[in-house]
């Protein structure tokens, strides 16, 4: 019985084991070995085309990866034959005497491991000869300068405006992750070149949505020669990306190039127009007495709020805001069903037009709350400021006897003189003026009835403690312009949020009281001087306002103050911004 029982245990222990792996894991992508017709070939007139590679494959979206260029009235069919591709095509589709490209991107990839063929192309001519020059460049966001991944860019010998809209492109091609985009077997002609963002996949600029970019120049591509160096032209048609390298090719001798094509480096900024015409988003009763009006965007320009049967409102927006709140003060208007308000503005995108609209609101869903108001005042405050009350509703009146303001002395609190009084822009504000010390506690007591809201509600005896800042806690970034005439909006940024932005006087910019930490800074040109970046207008050429990024993020020190001496330029050779010096000076 023990022996039976050595032996099944042996048995179970060997149906345990498992195979050894099979090696290091498959990374290599397939590899083409033969084609038919073969790459290159010219007189094309062929109806199918077969490429084989050296193991089993699968296609991944090749209908939306594959590009055609130039571009065919049907797109070729791709069939999937084991290790290899059927393409079948319309030759009576294709233009005389024009060398096409079939990119395939990423689509081919080998079938276990799905290792990807970047950029696969194949080319074939109707003519005699392949044409041999290149587009290159990289399309950028123009106000963030990121890179426009997965857009088009195309070519249109056709030099009207209006090609882009209405016309087929004569090349196209897309970007890639980066940005960075390759038109190779470009024929010898006038260009003008465009980056799209396409709405409806016509690859025409069509609708007010889509993104586009330009160049307003004509380009005719070439071979510039490098001198030293005998020029040998590539004879590899079916190629990628990589492979190309801008249609540079190598010295036998040294390995250097002998020759580029250009243009080269083209950068092709990318916006989106801003054509669309002010409306009212939405708008609501939230309380009895509180109304809300919401922008579709911010309204730069003026604007008028009448109520019907209320000529006391009280209203509050924010510096070019996108909301609007709005407080009833006749009380015979809380319990009605129905109001009626009157609103005018002046269109940010059409000036000239001044839009009128009747609001309807409906009796709110929830009425006012009975609660007291609440004094809120901020603590943490920047050293020497005045510190502020704020409310949740419009402040009505106050009696400034019943407020104290004390400061701490030798661990004894004692009352300091203040000034008391509303803020001019905003209903919801009081403002204590006083001699603020850095670095030292306040106690702010209000007595109950201080504070009277619009609803007739007074505020409970509250007392506040502050602790204010040091200027050391602080550091200061000051900007050197070069260029003393044009106006800058320099905005800082955190987490892609606007934490301080202002215009340049003078060719300089400053900061103070900047919270240490790292920053990115953005520079606007203001061409218009209307202190905010404009987008372009491709109907009359316009490009949207220079935008230019320091080049890594900045770090902010306490104590510091920092300094930089920036003329924010292009290197038109190069195309790439010219970036600044900077200099740290410790502050005493």
């Amino acid at each position: 019985m023990l022996i039976i029982m050595l032996l099944l245990f042996l048995a179970l222990s060997c149906a345990k084991q498992v195979t050894p792996s099979g090696g290091p894991k498959d990374v290599t992508p397939p590899k083409m070995v033969e084609s038919t017709p073969a790459p290159g070939s010219t007189n094309f007139n062929q109806k199918t085309i077969q490429i084989k590679f050296d193991e089993f494959i699968k296609l991944n979206n090749i209908n939306q990866k594959l590009i055609v260029s130039p571009p065919i009235e049907e797109t070729p069919v791709v069939l999937l034959t084991g290790k290899g591709l059927k393409i079948n095509l319309k030759p009576e589709l294709l233009e005389p005497n024009t060398t096409y490209i079939l990119n395939f991107n990423d689509a081919i990839a080998d079938n276990n491991e799905n290792n990807a063929l970047n950029s696969f192309i194949y080319a074939f001519s109707t003519g005699d000869f392949i044409d041999s020059l290149s587009f290159s460049g990289y399309v950028l966001d123009a106000y963030t300068k990121k890179p426009a991944e997965d857009t088009w860019v195309i070519l249109h010998s056709d030099l009207s405006d209006s090609a882009i809209s209405v016309l087929p492109p004569s090349y196209i091609t897309k970007t890639d992750n980066r940005g960075r985009f390759l038109i190779p077997y470009v024929k010898d002609n006038n260009y003008k070149i465009y980056a799209l963002k396409d709405g409806n996949y016509n690859h025409k600029f069509d609708l007010p949505t889509e993104s586009i970019a330009f160049i307003d120049s004509i380009f005719r591509p070439s071979v510039e020669m490098i001198p030293d160096y005998e020029i040998i032209k590539p004879d590899s048609i079916l190629i990628d990306s990589s492979q190309i390298k801008n249609l540079e090719t190598d010295s036998l001798e040294n390995e250097k190039p002998a020759y580029k094509n250009i243009p080269e480096n083209l950068e092709l900024l990318l916006f989106t127009e801003n054509k669309q015409s002010q409306f009212i988003k939405s708008h609501k009763r939230l309380t009895d007495n509180k109304l809300e009006i919401v922008f579709n965007s911010t309204q730069y320009e003026e604007f008028s709020v009448k109520v019907q049967d209320d000529e006391n409102i009280v209203m509050y927006a924010k510096n070019n805001p996108d909301t609007v709140n709005i407080w009833l003060q006749n009380k015979e208007l809380f319990p009605a069903d129905s109001l009626k308000v009157f609103l005018d503005y002046r269109d940010p995108v059409y000036t000239d037009s001044i839009r009128h609209d009747t609001l309807r609101f409906r009796k709110p869903e929830k009425t006012d709350s009975d609660t007291v108001p609440k004094i809120k005042i901020s603590t943490g405050t920047l050293p020497y400021k005045n510190f502020e009350i704020n409310m949740n509703s419009p402040i009505d009146g106050y009696d400034i006897s019943k407020l104290k303001v004390e400061l701490l002395k030798d661990t004894v609190f004692a009352e300091i003189d203040f000034n008391l009084y509303k803020d001019s822009l905003n209903p919801l504000k009081l403002i204590i003026e006083a001699t603020i010390l850095e670095s030292s506690d306040y106690r702010i007591i209000a007595d109950s009835g201080f504070i009277e809201n619009i609803k007739g509600k007074v505020n409970l005896i509250d007392t506040i403690k502050i602790k204010t800042s040091s200027e050391e806690e602080f550091g200061g970034l000051k900007i050197n312009f070069g260029d003393h005439s044009k106006s800058y909006l320099v905005q800082l940024l955190q987490n892609n949020n606007t934490i301080k932005e202002q215009i340049s006087g003078n060719g300089v910019v400053k900061f103070s009281y900047l919270v240490p930490g790292k920053y990115k800074i953005r520079v606007i040109e203001d061409l218009n001087n209307n202190k905010r970046w404009d987008t372009g207008d491709f109907l009359i050429k316009k490009q949207p306002e220079p935008v230019y990024y320091y080049p890594s993020e900045y770090e902010i020190m306490s104590k510091w103050e920092h300094e930089i001496d920036w003329t924010p330029a292009v290197d038109v050779s190069t195309g790439t911004e010219i970036y600044p010096e900077e200099q740290q000076e410790e502050q005493h």
